[in-house]
């Protein structure tokens, strides 16, 4: 792939309409930018964390609500990528990476990855939140690039956004009695649908306020989401920056993270 015989910096890929278009509306919808070698091999990750062939490095966050019977309509799986190869392929993607920085700026890391299934029928509401309310950044500069895996519809619980709402502040959030989520919107804004086919990435703002309503449908609802900071974003917390989360690029040069993935994984992308 011609990327593995140019390792220098990312060409820009996205239009500048659709940079504006993210920064006007907090998100932005790009269509199959995954082939159908990609949405297999990330299928098969996911369905075999949720049946529990695989484990993480980190417990999940929702393991000990998976265990709960009641939880079983929807899985959420964190930290995936740090031990799944087709998954790192994925979060090391020279296109998807090649794309946040257009969005967020030339030096990047790692924030976190998650799969979400949400189950036939069953499949529940994700109620109205702010992704930064969960690990608020200072400033507040990271995305969520959430991958399709199947068609998601209104039917079986696509993305649902209020367009413009980053420009706003992190509202207060709070959890209803018997649920584990947390909420920050109960207004008469419907806000919009984000249905999408399978490959199609939305990149969402971590201000943005969004949910998902419940799986009506008789088949599963799967995405992966691979999220990113700011490299000099800080702790709204702690004050601290994140040195922890792994530096993917530095000045618009990948960092040796990815330029090894791109060197043993690229069966994984070159497809």
């Amino acid at each position: 792939a011609p990327f593995l015989n140019n390792m220098g910096p990312l060409t820009p890929l996205l239009l500048d309409s659709q940079v504006e278009e993210y920064e006007q509306q907090g998100y932005l919808r790009v269509s199959q930018l995954l082939s159908d070698h990609h949405l297999n091999a990330i299928a098969n990750e996911l369905d075999a964390f949720q049946r529990g062939e695989k484990e993480v490095g980190i417990v999940p966050y929702a393991k000990s609500l998976d265990a709960d019977p009641g939880f079983k309509k929807m899985s959420l799986m964190c930290w995936l990528a740090g031990v799944s190869e087709p998954l790192r392929a994925v979060l090391h993607h020279p296109t998807i990476l090649a794309m946040v920085t257009q969005l967020l700026g030339p030096s990047v890391r790692w924030w976190w990855d998650q799969g979400v299934v949400k189950n036939p029928v069953s499949g529940s509401t994700f109620p109205w939140h702010q992704d930064d309310a969960y690990e608020s950044t200072d400033p507040p500069r990271s995305l969520n690039a959430i991958l399709s895996i199947d068609s998601t519809t209104q039917e079986n619980g696509c993305l649902w956004v209020i367009p413009g709402s980053h420009h706003g502040p992190l509202h207060e959030h709070w959890t209803e009695p018997g649920e584990w989520h947390r909420r920050c919107y109960n207004g008469n804004n419907p806000g919009i649908p984000l249905e999408s086919a399978p490959g199609d990435i939305i990149f969402l703002h971590c201000r943005t306020i969004h949910c998902s309503h419940e799986n009506r449908s008789e088949s599963r609802r799967r995405t992966y989401q691979a999220a990113y900071c700011d490299a000099d974003a800080r702790s709204q917390i702690t004050g601290q920056p994140y040195n922890e989360k792994p530096l993917l690029l530095e000045d618009g040069q990948p960092t040796d993270i990815v330029r090894n993935t791109w060197t043993h994984l690229g069966h994984h992308i070159e497809h």
